[in-house]
């Protein structure tokens, strides 16, 4: 059966319905987004390391660790449960699985991550080609708990019938998310001119946006996620139990 592009381009509305199912959670880890933010600008200051853009991005990305190693894959498991209603991952039983394998799904995030950098950075094709085929492994391990291998070959499998869609999509999520952090640059570029760590600590502004990019970044895993429900349930995908 072929699907057409708006019905595979619904996924964003879906990932934002997602996000509607569980206000409560939601908002408090765009609250713990927006502190850790705030942290990485408190250690900048605390442990005078220079103004300089470079250090704030890796010092803001090691403050973030924290949601994308727990909190935003525990949602993530929530909201599968919720609504796959998949064997491998019930909604009585999504908080055992996700203590079983959280650690192993951030393990395969970091290696994907690794991969698909060293490609992006030999000759880019390669690590663009990287995250076509196994982007989404991941999901698949903290899902569908499967291992490292069969969550390879299957998240393969899916990619070889599927990646015309997978693609759509996630050039339409990618440009929401770069639109979203452009209006937020210009925005604070404007009014907050000279954003260095005692600003992004003090200043009103600075967490309101540090919120909203927050908001954002679960709102894109949750379309990734409403996307993965469409492209896990083709004919072609392997077994999710990888026999």
């Amino acid at each position: 059966m072929t699907t057409s592009p708006k019905s595979d381009l619904a996924c964003l509305r879906e990932g934002t319905r997602f996000l509607a199912s569980r206000p409560l959670a939601v908002l408090g880890i765009a609250a713990l987004g927006t502190l850790l933010f705030a942290l990485a600008a408190w250690i900048q200051l605390r442990a005078g390391l220079p103004d300089d853009q470079t250090v704030e991005q890796l010092v803001t990305f090691a403050g973030l660790v924290p949601l994308e190693l727990y909190f935003i894959p525990r949602l993530m498991i929530a909201l599968d449960a919720q609504s796959a209603q998949h064997p491998l991952n019930l909604p009585d039983a999504w908080k055992h699985h996700f203590e079983e394998r959280w650690l192993r799904a951030f393990g395969a995030k970091v290696l994907l991550s690794l991969a698909a950098g060293l490609g992006l950075v030999l000759l880019v094709l390669p690590g663009l080609m990287v995250l076509m085929m196994f982007g989404w492994v991941p999901l698949r391990v903290l899902l569908r708990g499967e291992s490292l291998l069969q969550a390879a070959r299957n998240s393969l499998q899916m990619m070889i019938h599927a990646w015309p869609r997978v693609l759509l999509v996630g050039s339409a999520i990618a440009m929401v998310y770069l639109a979203s952090t452009y209006g937020m640059d210009l925005l604070l570029d404007h009014f907050v001119p000279d954003a260095g760590p005692w600003a992004r600590l003090t200043h009103p502004l600075v967490w309101v946006v540090d919120f909203a990019a927050s908001l954002v970044s679960i709102w894109v895993s949750a379309s990734f996620l409403a996307l993965y429900h469409k492209v896990e349930q083709l004919p072609a995908a392997a077994d999710p139990a990888g026999l």
